[in-house]
């Protein structure tokens, strides 16, 4: 249970560091 609810945050974490990659990238493509 311990260790499928800690898979679990990871994978938000990872999730939502991607998404933040992804709008900077874009952010920075606007600004070119």
């Amino acid at each position: 249970m311990l260790l499928e609810r800690k898979m679990k945050i990871v994978t938000k974490e990872i999730m939502l560091k991607l998404k933040n990659e992804e709008k900077s990238t874009d952010l920075e493509c606007d600004s070119n």
